[in-house]
């Protein structure tokens, strides 16, 4: 008896250790999925602040971004900014960790801290220079009072409204640096260069106006053309051999017979660079620009898969084998993070009517294909979670199952049948309430960023100055039918007419 209770407190210990507890995310993230779907965007709001959401020191990059992005999208954009300054901050005290503790987290520990995937602290960047610009543009920005919630407008002086538009440039120059010096290992080897840097760069390097900052923009467009062919070819939105490109990585000649040079995509990015970078020679300036935030990124789900039980067979021998199959261990589960393709089969034109006729018809180019480049981000990465979850999910289980196995053995070697059978009864009892805190430990990591599109597009242009019909129409890819999904009546003048939509 003293020998079984022995074996009982080591099992309650492994069990304890095993049932170590989740925050409810899920719940959270699902809920605000749903808020986004609806462009509920003051409901998202109200629940990001709650102090209930993602709380906890593992969630605060997750939160910081979360709130940034209800800011934003509720128009309080200098509360937007602070929000993002502080996920800056999050991130940069982050890196100073260890990079092998940071790539382990997002490998179905769902209670470590969130560090974000590269994308994610990426596009951080993009919306503090876009926000930074809008303020500039708008000469004002919208903020909460922390005390009495009301909502404060503040007007900006020319100079306030110069230092915003520099701080957009120098948001661009960090990002580009951030994307230069981030930690690349074979982990993360397919987001290495970004398109949307070089887009959104050149305009904005374009808007400060003077000689260095126009080549620089030069130079942005030349980049952007090179990595839409030559690098976003890992995406299936521009090239459809992605999966054969990204097999061929490190073979730079067989991967390039993989590109897709008729993709529409990659002939809009060339063909809008090339227009932009002669518009630049004949110096004319931007005066019409758009970005549209289309759909809501992929999120990521759970599968539930069998444990695979040759491999604990394979570890297991006597009494614990014969545990296994008295138990049927093969009813066992564990879970894996999913994601479902979602590759946009569209594009988006603007137009530009007078008089009933249209005068320009132009295609507002895909610049960051973001559930693409989240599927292919987990895509890179499953092997590696999927071997790591089986491991620790395996090392649980026979951890639980040697101090039962043990007790079991002693019971099955005594003659009376009565200790026999209570002593199966207690194994049995003994592992299910194991496989419950196993089960309860083993929630894989499905934690992201869900206020971010699922694609961003952009375009700008100079037009002659005057009175137009703005109308942006949504074209499918296999049927060309289209659709006006936004319309406004404009005056384009000298300066830029920015147009930031949310479809």
């Amino acid at each position: 008896m003293l020998l079984k209770t022995r074996y009982f407190f080591i099992l309650s210990i492994i069990v304890f250790v095993c049932s170590c507890s989740k925050g409810n995310y899920r719940t959270n993230q699902n809920s605000l999925i749903n808020s986004y779907a609806n462009k509920n965007y003051q409901e998202v709001e109200k629940k990001v602040l709650n102090e209930d959401f993602l709380k906890g020191n593992e969630n605060v990059l997750l939160k910081s971004l979360e709130v940034g992005n209800a800011y934003y999208n509720n128009g309080k954009y200098c509360s937007a900014i602070e929000a993002f300054n502080k996920s800056t901050s999050i991130i940069e005290e982050q890196q100073t960790k260890s990079i092998g503790k940071a790539i382990s987290s997002n490998l179905g520990a769902g209670d470590d801290v969130f560090y974000g995937e590269t994308y994610e602290k990426s596009l951080v960047n993009f919306y503090k220079s876009l926000i930074n610009y809008e303020i500039f543009a708008r000469g004002f920005c919208e903020y909460e009072n922390k005390e009495s919630k009301q909502l404060l407008t503040k007007t900006l002086t020319n100079q306030e409204r110069i230092n915003y538009l520099m701080s957009a440039k120098a948001n661009v120059l960090y990002w580009d640096s951030w994307m230069n010096g981030k930690y690349i290992d074979d982990y993360d080897k397919l987001y290495y260069k970004d398109l949307l840097i070089k887009l959104w760069g050149a305009f904005i390097h374009e808007q400060i106006g003077d000689k260095e900052n126009l080549q620089i923009a030069k130079q942005l467009y030349i980049d952007a053309k090179d990595i839409a062919v030559n690098r976003y070819a890992v995406y299936r939105a521009f090239n459809k051999n992605n999966i054969s490109f990204v097999n061929n990585l490190k073979d730079e000649v067989k991967r390039k017979s993989f590109i897709d040079l008729n993709n529409l995509y990659v002939r809009d990015i060339v063909e809008y660079c090339d227009r932009q970078l002669e518009r630049l020679k004949q110096g004319q300036s931007a005066n019409l620009a758009i970005v549209i935030q289309d759909g809501q990124i992929t999120n990521k789900k759970v599968v539930v898969k069998r444990v695979p039980v040759l491999s604990l067979l394979g570890l297991a021998s006597g009494n614990i084998y014969k545990l296994i199959l008295a138990l049927s261990l093969d009813r066992a589960t564990y879970e894996l993070p999913t994601m479902s393709s979602k590759t946009p089969d569209y594009r988006y034109f603007y137009e530009l009517r007078k008089d009933n006729n249209v005068v320009i018809r132009k295609p507002i180019v895909l610049s960051e294909p973001i559930s693409d480049i989240s599927y292919m981000n987990l895509y890179e990465k499953f092997e590696k979670i999927k071997s790591e979850i089986i491991s620790s999910v395996t090392a649980k289980y026979l951890a639980l199952l040697t101090p039962i196995a043990i007790t079991y053995a002693i019971s099955s070697n005594s003659n009376n049948s009565y200790v026999k059978l209570a002593g199966l009864a207690t194994a049995v009892a003994a592992y299910k309430a194991g496989e419950y805190g196993i089960t309860k430990s083993g929630l894989v990591d499905i934690r992201q960023w869900v206020g971010l599109p699922s694609n961003i597009f952009m375009v700008s242009d100079n037009v002659e100055h005057g009175e137009y019909e703005l109308n942006i129409i949504k074209q499918s890819n296999l049927t060309l039918q289209e659709q006006i999904v936004y319309k406004n009546n404009v005056n384009i003048g000298e300066t830029v007419s920015f147009f930031d939509l949310k479809l």
